[in-house]
């Protein structure tokens, strides 16, 4: 264990949330790995270091976890040169540092055994704890049980905090933002690079941190591609520019999509893009507490089965913290085989396309949170529309 050294006040960062808040996630996930009969975790997921600590770092390429035992203090295991993320950036001080010539596994199996843990949850489907850490970890300490502990810490990150909520509706208003300077640049955008230069520079400036993923934003017939950005390709009378766009505050995540146009966008975007707002606008109104994702979905697929079209996978997902490589939140996601009912306090992005192989797609989107009464749009102030440019 390591006493932290004396750090200047100015690299500290002030706390994204009050100690009391804090408190309750440790001892509300404590006691989640309690009724597992799991003696404490070891977390590595970037979110869920956060959700717990306020700890981050771009650096989550590297070996890093947080062992949290239901009954003692809990400790980081990081490498030395992110000892001053725990510092500056963490209510938690207590950690264990590696060093690039010493193994991390030994180090996190001198602090499991002075905890004495015996009935240990690791998080097996975290993107950075790989097959090999825990193949090693395990050998290392074969009087210890591991078991997986995927979804006790997400569980809790579901339904939002008014807290939490304050930087969503931060993140949604940088979205908004990035989104309108996006439309505004493809009168006069040469490419596609012209006007995802906008779109950044207008996050930037409304005070969006790095999102987990680009903006999407691509023109022409390659907006059918499935998860395309920009290439370089120049804009024609025609093209249809499609944007699906994040914000992001204090880690919180938001999107917004629309779809612009440079000149007269063929009909047949137009018809498609007619059918996305009309299943978006009927998944909205079928969200509420207590109404399952299942009867969720089908709200939002029978605009498409009306106009003969596949109904997309996915219409809704849930949105909260987001580090690289994606923005999706570990939860319900609206499918026809999930019955899991809505809860007030919940977010979810919404994204309606109508894809076309071979043919221009438009797409229009939305995050809302889920009230006592049904849904708040969070994206507000720009029309559902084909923006003509």
């Amino acid at each position: 264990m390591r006493t932290p050294e004396p750090i200047a006040d100015e690299a500290r960062r002030p706390l994204p949330f009050g100690p009391g808040e804090f408190e309750r996630r440790l001892q509300a996930v404590r006691a989640s790995a309690a009724a597992r009969r799991l003696d404490g975790l070891v977390l590595n997921s970037p979110e869920n270091l956060y959700y717990l600590s306020g700890y981050q770092s771009l650096g989550y390429f590297a070996y890093q976890v947080l062992i949290v035992p239901v009954d003692a203090e809990p400790c980081f295991v990081v490498r030395y040169g992110e000892r001053t993320n725990v510092w500056g950036r963490s209510w938690i001080q207590n950690l264990a540092l590696w060093r690039d010539t010493e193994d991390p596994i030994a180090v996190t199996k001198a602090v499991l055994e002075r905890s004495r843990m015996r009935r240990v949850g690791i998080e097996l489907q975290s993107w950075f704890f790989t097959p090999a850490m825990h193949g090693r970890l395990t050998d290392a300490l074969p009087t210890v049980t591991f078991e997986d502990c995927t979804g006790v810490v997400e569980r809790h990150r579901v339904v939002k905090s008014p807290d939490e909520l304050a930087y969503v509706r931060a993140a949604a208003r940088v979205s908004v933002a990035a989104l309108t300077a996006g439309i505004a640049a493809v009168r006069e955008a040469e490419r596609d690079l012209d006007i995802a230069g906008a779109v950044y520079a207008a996050m930037i400036r409304a005070g969006g941190e790095y999102p987990p993923l680009p903006p999407l934003v691509t023109v022409g017939w390659e907006t059918t591609l499935f998860h395309n950005t920009w290439t370089g390709r120049s804009l024609r009378s025609g093209d249809i520019v499609e944007m699906e766009i994040p914000g992001v505050v204090g880690r919180y995540m938001a999107a917004v999509s629309r779809t612009a146009a440079r000149g007269e966008p063929p009909a047949s975007v137009l018809e498609r893009h007619q059918v996305a707002v009309e299943s978006l606008e009927a998944g909205h109104a079928a969200m509420r507490p207590g109404v399952p994702c299942s009867e969720v979905f089908e709200a939002f697929a029978k605009p498409y089965l009306r106009a003969g079209y596949e109904v997309p996978s996915k219409p809704a997902y849930p949105l909260g913290i987001s580090f690289p490589p994606r923005w999706i939140e570990e939860g319900p996601y609206v499918l026809p085989d999930n019955f899991t009912p809505l809860e007030a306090g919940m977010v979810f992005h919404t994204p309606r396309t109508v894809r076309v192989y071979g043919d221009q797609t438009p797409i229009v989107s939305e995050t809302v949170l889920i009230t006592d009464s049904g849904v708040e749009v969070l994206t507000t102030g720009l029309d559902r529309i084909v923006f003509r440019c």
